[in-house]
């Protein structure tokens, strides 16, 4: 097969997706303990340099840094003598200012003896491939350990576009988008794993953390409120003229929830599938701000406005640039006409979600970690 990812449907993140993004940082952290568990087995090999680890959809750089970390403390415990050669792959428009910016500050901290006294002599390098890891982006059997967190759930292009709303669900799409979505989905993670064991050394691991589905997600009942208000306040803005209806169906997102048994279909014979993970699931109004309870109306009052605009900033962190890239293809617009409706539909956004009581998520989404090992 040959897949040729579409960057116009494709997703790169914005500089303050870092800031915005930890509902995504804190479900990575959630998946450690398996990366400990699967470095652990894995056999170090002592005459080659360097050691060679892949971020697949490292994104800005805040969702993959304490996994990376994790795997530059075990190396250089494991082996201090031991170069370690660190490769962030993206799009190619991904803001990689922001990740350098934070390897740059942030390092990869390299301790300057390990418990057994040695001097670590070891050093961290790191580059990027700006390039869809839907594509070889390394050389085959180059890889020693490979991961990727947070990213796989977004698909190599738009399969098709919705007709009810920008992120499909059981709720509001049709059968037959859904089974668009679905097939893109399946072919997306059969291509993905194929092409990761192709980089792989023999003996290499991948580790995977990726948002789920899970038993009890309850999309086949209603969207997230902040899915839903921008669905109204796009089809109003068809209403009034102000956009189309193409237009509106080309701000369909392309991303797709699978469920575990998804993840254990499409496995290559050439990849051991070693570990995986029971769902993972984060409570995110208790990251991104509690929802109101007992207290002064001033204080519920401020408490929505600080959780409103959380929500807000983590929709839009996750969006923005998708979005400004749609309303931007007729060339029709100035960009300061597309700035200004982005604007507008933020504003919108934010003073809707301070109207409610309580803010409404999909119940039961979260993550799954899954570890494998090229067969030798």
């Amino acid at each position: 097969r040959n897949y040729i990812p579409n960057y116009r449907t494709m997703q790169a993140m914005r500089s303050d997706y870092n800031q915005h993004s930890r509902v995504q940082s804190q479900m990575a952290s959630k998946g450690i303990g398996y990366l400990k568990a699967a470095l652990e087995s894995l056999e170090i090999n002592s005459t080659t340099n360097p050691f060679v680890v892949a971020d697949y959809g490292s994104a800005t750089g805040s969702n993959s840094y304490e996994a990376v970390q994790t795997i530059v403390s075990h190396i250089q415990n494991q082996q201090p003598s031991k170069e370690i050669h660190v490769t962030h792959v993206d799009l190619p428009n991904t803001d990689w200012s922001t990740l350098f910016n934070l390897v740059a500050a942030e390092g990869y901290k390299i301790p300057s003896t390990v418990p057994s006294g040695e001097a670590v002599q070891g050093k961290v390098f790191t580059s990027v491939v700006g390039r869809s890891f839907y594509e070889q982006v390394l050389p085959a059997n180059s890889v020693d350990l490979g991961m990727s967190t947070t990213a796989v759930h977004w698909l190599s292009k738009l399969p098709v576009r919705l007709s009810k709303t920008i992120f499909v669900s059981r709720a509001s799409a049709t059968t037959e988008e859904l089974a668009a979505f679905e097939e893109q989905a399946r072919l997306d993670w059969t291509n993905f794993l194929e092409l990761r064991a192709k980089e792989l050394k023999k003996g290499g691991k991948l580790y995977v953390l990726v948002p789920i589905k899970t038993s009890e997600d309850d999309d086949s009942k209603h969207p997230a409120d902040t899915v839903r208000l921008m669905d109204e306040y796009l089809f109003d803005q068809v209403k009034a003229g102000k956009l189309t209806e193409e237009e509106r169906g080309e701000f369909t997102l392309p991303l797709f929830m699978r469920t575990i048994e998804d993840l254990k279909e499409g496995i290559p014979s050439s990849l051991n599938l070693e570990a995986i993970s029971p769902a993972l699931t984060n409570d995110v109004s208790a990251i991104i701000g509690a929802n109101v309870d007992d207290a002064t109306e001033e204080e519920k009052k401020k408490k929505r406005e600080v959780t409103a605009r959380a929500y807000t900033n983590f929709s839009f962190a996750v969006t923005e640039e998708y979005f400004k890239s749609k309303l931007s293809a007729s060339g029709l617009r100035s960009e300061g006409e597309v700035n200004e409706f982005i604007l507008r539909m933020k504003d919108s956004l934010f003073s809707q979600l301070c109207e409610l009581p309580t803010i409404r998520n999909r119940k039961g989404a979260g993550a799954a970690v899954l570890v494998f090992q090229k067969r030798e």
